[in-house]
């Protein structure tokens, strides 16, 4: 049984997601890297937790705040579901899934 994945790692994130995502060309960059923030939103989606429950690490210079708010995260959220980037996403996911299948296939004769 295939589980669903809860973090991608910064170079499948660079290579299967970031080109179907809507990111400021100008104007403010956010500092937390976008790999981070979509881990954080793939962990949310199989656990159902608040967002204000996520489990965001800890900042090693500010031991007691949280390195980003779950605000930023819910927010990216937002954008790439409103702008329907999370849709894009998930469509290339779905048409990868289907091409490795069918080579699995082909191998196997079926």
């Amino acid at each position: 049984m295939n589980t669903i994945p809860t973090s991608v790692t910064e170079d499948q994130f660079r290579t299967h997601i970031l080109p179907f995502l809507r990111v400021a060309k100008r104007g403010y960059m956010s500092k937390i890297p976008l790999h981070k923030m979509f881990n954080y939103m793939l962990y949310r989606l199989p656990t159902g937790c608040q967002w204000a429950e996520l489990p965001i690490e800890r900042n090693a210079a500010d031991p007691g705040g949280p390195a980003i708010s779950w605000w930023a995260v819910y927010y990216h959220f937002r954008k790439w579901s409103r702008d329907s980037s999370v849709e894009k996403v998930w469509q290339h996911s779905v048409q990868m899934v289907n091409v490795r299948d069918y080579r699995w296939q082909s191998q196997r004769g079926v």
